[in-house]
């Protein structure tokens, strides 16, 4: 839980870690429901982007997080879109 946030480490390629699943989630739930990445970060942005320095992390986060979902959906072997779809 402590790196819902921010990962501290590097994640291993070749497998999604629990850290990387917990952090991966935290970014797809906005309030109560499930949401793409997209308008996750979206709204991220338009609350926490209140600077340069604010929207260059969220970037950088973006882009780390599309990582992991890509990494977790490549062993899922579905669309991320899909999840909803499976509720």
């Amino acid at each position: 839980m402590a790196q819902h946030i921010w990962l501290m480490k590097e994640g291993d390629p070749s497998c999604v870690s629990e850290e990387e699943i917990v952090n991966y989630a935290d970014k797809r739930v906005m309030h109560d429901r499930i949401v793409p990445l997209e308008e996750r970060f979206s709204d991220l942005k338009a609350r926490y982007g209140l600077n340069q320095k604010a929207m260059d992390y969220l970037e950088r986060l973006q882009k780390e997080i599309y990582g992991i979902e890509s990494k977790i959906f490549l062993i899922l072997q579905i669309d991320p879109n899909d999840i909803q779809r499976l509720l």
